[in-house]
């Protein structure tokens, strides 16, 4: 027969209409307490109430919801441990198993296959952008809501007339002229050339010495009514001009002005280069009159071209300072070939003021010089034994870190060596062996090896000697 107890407890489950399992571990320790009192109804209903959570809640746990059940364990399927992270893709929450995969779907029976374009990047190399977004069929769980991703068939970027041009452009800087042309008689058929297209594939036959199959383009262009530009004729111009075609240079130039056209100073620049290697001075300064006369500004490579005009065979420097100033006046801003150029034609003469004025507008022009323009200037002081100011350039060589080469260590070396400065050039001479790996010329050897005799120092001698020996450089010295 049940107890008073028993019977209370089955008549308030009962009552309840919950599980009497799970009640019943409710109310063990109630009924297991030792007391032989019968549990008041309060007593049952408040060990049928789930315990309130704890604040704040253990570490990995969700914060529970407003009206929300107490938080229970995490499921054994889980191993005990709370569920990763959800991650965010184009604004909507996904799970692990809803991310966008890699592989594509399987098709089924009532897709149709996505439409493909005759081109041969569609098939067996895709371009860069199809890598880097996975395939998505219509009406897939992840084409829907996604802003990135085209809600029908496979992401294609159909090429246009820009892209072939572009891809045009390449092979005719890989100089493979004959690939260009099949690839614009395949393009052709399909859009229609523009001037831009045209202008790359002259480029094409011009880079690989073809200007007669330039020309043949530039008549063809014409045949479909398209007017070549300035770039066109620009590009063939300054072949013409770098086959020596100087005299058909000029008639294309003219036909260029009559057709009106208008050149620019790169036109100009490929009739003056020319002139200037050739060392034809007067025929660069009426390239430059014409180009004053169509109001063409000059640019930095026209001012380049000048200057060493005038400081051809150590000419007229008084010219090229004024083209130097004209050039900064004009707001052109020289750069180290610009001041190199003048450098040249001042040690030629041997004017060392020029060089420190030179040195000096540098600095006020803010141009910053590279190797050349250090040695050169290093030379000028070096005719002039201020050795002071060879020691500042190489400072300056230092904190500007322009790199120093064989020549820089060569004018060094020569002028301390030529003032009997053996110490100096003794070190230099293993600075620059040791520490920048260089091989010393002949020269530069037999003066260090020849100072250091000279100097009494015959240990340095020796050493030096076995060093040259073991790099297997010269031959010992007498």
């Amino acid at each position: 027969m049940a107890s008073p107890a028993r019977r209370a407890c089955s008549y308030r489950l009962s009552s309840t209409g919950s599980s009497i399992s799970s009640q019943f571990l409710l109310l063990r320790p109630l009924c297991s307490s030792g007391s032989s009192s019968v549990p008041t109804s309060a007593e049952i209903e408040a060990a049928a109430e789930p315990p309130a959570p704890t604040f704040p809640p253990p570490t990995g746990a969700p914060l529970p919801a407003m009206g929300s059940p107490s938080p229970r364990p995490w499921p054994s399927s889980t191993g005990g441990s709370p569920p990763r992270r959800r991650r965010v893709h184009c604004g909507r929450t996904l799970r692990r198993d809803d991310r966008p995969r890699r592989e594509a779907p399987p098709l089924r029976p009532d897709m149709a296959p996505p439409r493909r374009h005759a081109f041969p990047w569609d098939s067996a190399h895709p371009p860069h952008i199809l890598r880097h977004h996975p395939p998505v069929r219509e009406g897939g769980p992840h084409s829907r809501g996604c802003p990135c991703l085209p809600p029908h068939g496979r992401l294609r970027l159909p090429p246009d007339l820009v892209t072939f041009s572009v891809l045009i452009s390449v092979l005719s800087k890989k100089r493979r002229a004959a690939d260009a042309q099949a690839f614009f008689d395949a393009v052709s058929q399909r859009f229609q050339p523009d001037v831009v297209t045209y202008t790359s594939l002259v480029h094409a036959w011009c880079r690989a010495r073809r200007i007669d199959e330039a020309e043949r383009v530039i008549r063809e262009m014409r045949e479909k009514g398209i007017r070549p530009n300035v770039y066109t004729y620009s590009v063939l111009i300054d072949a013409l001009c770098r086959a020596s075609q100087v005299n058909r240079a000029n008639e294309v130039l003219i036909e260029m002005i009559d057709g009106g056209c208008a050149p620019n100073s790169a036109t100009f620049n490929s009739l003056m280069r020319v002139h200037v290697k050739a060392g034809r001075t007067q025929k660069a300064l009426e390239v430059y009159n014409q180009m004053k006369r169509l109001n063409c500004a000059a640019d930095e490579i026209t001012y380049n071209f000048l200057i060493e005009a005038h400081c051809w065979d150590g000419g007229n420097l008084d010219a090229a300072l004024k083209l130097l100033n004209q050039m900064v006046y004009r707001g052109c801003s020289p750069n180290a070939s610009t001041f190199n150029l003048v450098l040249r034609c001042v040690l030629k003469l041997g004017d060392v003021n020029a060089a420190h004025k030179l040195y000096a507008k540098m600095k006020e022009v803010k141009c910053r010089g590279n190797t050349v323009t250090y040695n050169l200037l290093m030379q000028l002081f070096g005719r002039a034994r201020s050795t002071d100011m060879m020691l500042r350039m190489r400072r300056e060589m230092e904190e500007e870190g322009v790199e120093a080469n064989n020549n820089t260590y060569k004018v060094l070396i020569s002028v301390f060596c030529s003032m009997g400065h053996w110490n100096r050039a003794y070190r230099l001479f293993r600075e620059m062996m040791e520490e920048k790996g260089m091989e010393p010329t002949t020269g530069v050897s037999q003066a260090v090896l020849s100072v250091l005799k000279r100097a009494g120092q015959l240990t340095k001698h020796e050493e030096l000697v076995e060093k040259l020996a073991e790099r297997r450089l010269h031959a010992r010295s007498s």
